[in-house]
């Protein structure tokens, strides 16, 4: 296979991962896993000189130390290990089967976190292969383009359903949606939806930053303008993209949705005009967006509490929902219930009538309560990890179209961030696929042409 070949693949995946192929569902979800799988090991046949970013070893003993702990996890212990390293799951135990099992996993269902452990490790195995195969810039344009492209097709389609009025469409939608109440493409919960597009919407704005060379320090504002309005109007199409996908997200009446992605965009403008070298009007600029952006924060805080404090009929109640979760958290502190298992447990935990649980609506809450303080850290160390790395690269370069994508994709990964407060769309297969995808654009981009050996 030719990587022209391999990456037209990719981005077949990535139109196609919207769909209930990439989604929740009960055979969707292994298809598609499996299908990154398999395009994983094709793309071993690409692989060549390897890239170097800045933490790298770092990062990978880092995955080495989570495969380990979910290993420990389901690893079958004598009952008097367990009873000291995860009283919980032996009190859980003892309910279900009289007399216990001799041996038993810290894992309250060591089936489930093997699952996951699969999950994550064609994940990682997916970052690892296309972060090795040599990219041209274009061609990192070019997955990037077909990000853009999925979003601005899911909008539209959305949009024709939205008009008229109808949820239901062969295997797309479910049938208790309130017809025509919020926008939603081929992913049929509006907040993942919302999710899906505002980790987009950032790098479509980034891509029209790079192609007019907005970010640069050799010609004023009212120059870049003049450049961007004339000399590239091929850039003029990314507008109405742009345009389109904010509007997809206001229309999904998601608040932390809407919240995120204006706050966002300011702090890419705020990063924009700071690059740009502006050197007389840095000051006013950084007092006036430091006022935008704490506006926001505070408008979003109060949209998002009043929808946690006051969920309207067939919404969950958070406050309920997270308080279970901590209870459940507090049962295993250390090594978690086991990844996965949380949906399998959490009505043991639950105070109110929430009804059939399957996350926390937190993401970081049921990292915890499936991981413990170990795998809940590990976890957040990793992304942490990869986060810093990509930073500090990108403030070390200065071409123009390296800082704008690597902004783009800095945005993206902070508005999955900071929705994961209040979802689980990182639990959706295509979302976590688009993620990593991101991530690996912003990392190939940050270090093209540009190793990083001797700074590690």
């Amino acid at each position: 296979m030719t990587k022209r070949i391999y990456l037209i693949s990719i981005k077949t995946l990535i139109l196609l991962s919207p769909l209930p192929f990439g989604c929740v569902g009960r055979v969707w979800s292994p298809l598609f896993y499996l299908a990154v799988l398999f395009l994983s090991f094709l793309g071993l046949k690409l692989t060549g000189k390897e890239v170097i970013f800045l933490y790298e070893k770092k990062i990978r003993l880092c995955v080495y130390l989570i495969f380990g702990f979910i290993f420990f996890q389901f690893l079958p212990l004598p009952g008097f290990l367990l009873k000291l390293l995860s009283p919980g799951t032996l009190g859980i135990i003892d309910v279900l089967e009289s007399p216990p099992p001799s041996f038993y996993s810290i894992s309250v269902l060591p089936a489930e976190t093997l699952g996951f452990a699969l999950r994550f490790f064609v994940l990682v195995f997916f970052f690892y292969v296309l972060v090795k195969i040599e990219l041209q810039k274009n061609e990192i344009f070019s997955l990037i383009h077909t990000m853009i492209l999925s979003a601005v097709v899911q909008v539209i389609f959305g949009f024709l359903k939205f008009i008229q009025g109808n949820t239901l469409f062969y295997l797309f939608f479910y049938a208790n949606r309130n017809p025509g109440a919020h926008l939603t493409g081929t992913i049929a919960n509006p907040e993942h939806f919302s999710f899906y597009l505002e980790m987009i919407l950032p790098l479509a704005v980034a891509v029209l930053l790079a192609k007019s060379l907005f970010i640069g320090p050799h010609s004023s504002f009212r120059e870049k303008l003049s450049s961007l309005l004339s000399e590239k109007k091929s850039v003029i199409l990314y507008i109405p993209a742009v345009l389109l996908i904010a509007t997809g997200i206001i229309l999904t009446g998601s608040g932390a949705g809407i919240s995120i992605s204006l706050l966002a965009l300011f702090l890419m403008g705020s990063f924009t005009f700071y690059f740009s070298k502006f050197h007389h009007g840095r000051h006013m600029i950084r007092g006036v967006f430091t006022v935008i952006i704490i506006a926001i924060i505070l408008w979003g805080v109060q949209q998002n509490l009043g929808t946690i404090m006051k969920p309207t009929n067939g919404n969950i109640d958070y406050s309920v929902c997270w308080s279970n979760s901590l209870e459940l958290f507090s049962g295993f502190p250390l090594f978690g219930s086991g990844f996965g298992s949380f949906k399998y447990i959490y009505f043991l935990y639950d105070t109110g009538d929430s009804g059939w649980i399957t996350h926390a609506h937190n993401d970081y809450l049921e990292t915890f309560s499936d991981g413990g303080i170990i795998g809940g850290l590990l976890f957040l160390l990793l992304i942490g990890g990869i986060l810093f790395s990509l930073f500090r690269m990108w403030l070390a370069r200065r071409n123009p179209e390296v800082k704008a994508i690597g902004l783009g994709v800095l945005a993206a990964i902070f508005s999955a961030g900071f929705h994961s407060l209040f979802g689980f769309a990182m639990r959706i297969p295509a979302i976590s696929f688009l993620f990593v995808l991101i991530l690996v654009s912003g990392l190939k981009m940050a270090s093209y042409k540009s190793e990083f050996r001797d700074r590690i």
